[in-house]
C-alpha cells in the first residue's frame, strides 16, 4: 500500500522537482521543496539552519539527502499485514502543528488501519528544529511509555 496513493496533487510535485533540483542548485532546490510541502514555521527552521550551517559538507548532504533519499519516501510500499502484527511496537509520531501537511499523511492512515493514536510532538515536521527542548521532553515521555 502506497500511503501517500490518494494525494495526487502532493505526489505530482515530486516528479517535477527532480527534474529542476539539481541545474538550480541544493539552496534554490531545497527553499522549492520547502515551499511545497512544509509549513511556515518548519521552512523558517530550515532555512535558520541552512544559516547557521553554511558549508560544503552541509550542502553536500542536502544533496545526498535530495537525489538518494527523498525519492523513495512519498512511494515507499508497506506490507501493512506484517506492521500489523506488531502494531503494539509501533509509536506514530507527527508534529502537532503539521496535521495538514503532506508529512502528516500516512500517519493518518496508519492510525486508523491500527486502530491507535498519533501522538503529537511540538512544532511542525521540524519540531526538533523549533522547538528542541519540548519536542526532547515529549521523546523522552513517549520513551518511557508515559504518553502512549
Amino acid at each position: 500500500m502506497v500511503l501517500l496513493s490518494h494525494m495526487g496533487p502532493i505526489l505530482s510535485f515530486f516528479p517535477p522537482f527532480f527534474l529542476k533540483s539539481a541545474p538550480m542548485g541544493v539552496a534554490i532546490a531545497q527553499r522549492q521543496f520547502a515551499d511545497g510541502v512544509l509549513g511556515n514555521a518548519d521552512r523558517q527552521a530550515m532555512e535558520r539552519k541552512r544559516s547557521e550551517h553554511a558549508s560544503e559538507s552541509f550542502l553536500a548532504n542536502a544533496r545526498y539527502w535530495m537525489e538518494h533519499e527523498l525519492r523513495q519516501y512519498p512511494r515507499t510500499k508497506l506490507n501493512l499485514a506484517t506492521l500489523i502484527t506488531h502494531a503494539e511496537q509501533l509509536v506514530l509520531a507527527g508534529g502537532r502543528d503539521s496535521h495538514d501537511q503532506m508529512t502528516y499523511q500516512p500517519n493518518k492512515v496508519l492510525a486508523q488501519q491500527f486502530g491507535c493514536d498519533i501522538i503529537d510532538f511540538p512544532g511542525g515536521h521540524l519540531g526538533f528544529l523549533s522547538f528542541p527542548t519540548e519536542f526532547a521532553k515529549v521523546l523522552v515521555n513517549v520513551l518511557n511509555n508515559e504518553l502512549i
